[in-house]
């Protein structure tokens, strides 16, 4: 008796908690969430007036543009939902990110801002990580990054770029401390194998050349480049440390659609 009793408390616990989490899935479906950003530049910081799509998980989605002059936009989404954010303008290489709005049981509002890179000449609108860290061994998500890329050349038709390979990524890697004794002194001096980091360079563009040049969709528009510079003064690659390609934009004509 006292064992089925037990098994009955079991079953109810379960329905109970069975029961909860339906009804909660339930509410989070019918709860909406109001999404308020502003799409501004990276460099400038100035707004930006780009295409705003929204994509849920059964490929649902909506269209909407941020303002012209001050960047904000709004949307309503639902509660406790995972969303593809894409941002696009033929002033811009299309732009994704991934926006998972909370859980909730009733009406909220929540803030979420991005950034783009408006294409002009000379700026550096992508840094990518292309070689393992002191080699150049290609990464293996090498050929993905460059299909991606395609992907925004074919956005936007007018795009020209410099393909440009550095080595600010391995740079440490070539320092060195000697430590010696001057005058019963001990000095230690850092030092920089130049030799060596200079032909790093010259074996990743040969990969460049060998490997990834065959897979652009457009080669005529891009231009492969090495830069052998120790410092970069990029604020773009400067938000990504294993970054060693620049994509540098060399013309663009805004009325090529």
């Amino acid at each position: 008796m006292m064992k089925l009793l037990i098994q009955i408390a079991l079953f109810l616990v379960f329905f109970l908690f069975s029961t909860a989490q339906m009804n909660a899935q339930i509410i989070n479906k019918s709860v909406q969430v109001l999404v308020k950003g502003k799409i501004t530049d990276f460099y400038s910081g100035n707004p930006m007036q780009v295409e705003i799509r929204f994509e849920d998980p059964t490929g649902k989605f909506f269209k909407i543009s941020s303002n012209s002059l001050t960047g904000n936009f709004e949307q309503v989404l639902q509660a406790g939902v995972k969303y593809d954010v894409r941002l696009n303008s033929k002033f811009i290489f299309p732009t994704s990110y991934e926006l998972s709005t909370p859980n909730a049981e009733q009406y909220l509002e929540i803030n979420q801002d991005y950034q783009v890179i408006k294409l002009e000449k000379q700026t550096t609108a992508l840094a990518l990580d292309l070689f393992q860290s002191g080699s150049d061994n290609l990464n293996a998500n090498t050929s993905d990054l460059i299909k991606d890329l395609n992907i925004k050349m074919r956005f936007n038709r007018s795009v020209k770029i410099d393909f440009e390979i550095n080595l600010v990524d391995s740079h440490k890697q070539f320092e060195k401390e000697i430590t010696k004794k001057v005058k019963k002194k001990t000095i230690t001096e850092k030092t920089f194998d130049k030799v060596s980091y200079a032909a790093l360079g010259d074996n990743r563009l040969k990969k460049a050349i060998s490997n990834i040049k065959s897979q652009f969709t457009f080669p005529e528009r891009v231009n492969i480049i090495l830069n052998k510079s120790e410092n970069i003064d990029d604020n773009l690659l400067n938000t990504c440390k294993d970054c060693d390609v620049r994509i540098i934009i060399t013309d663009f004509n805004q009325n090529i659609k």
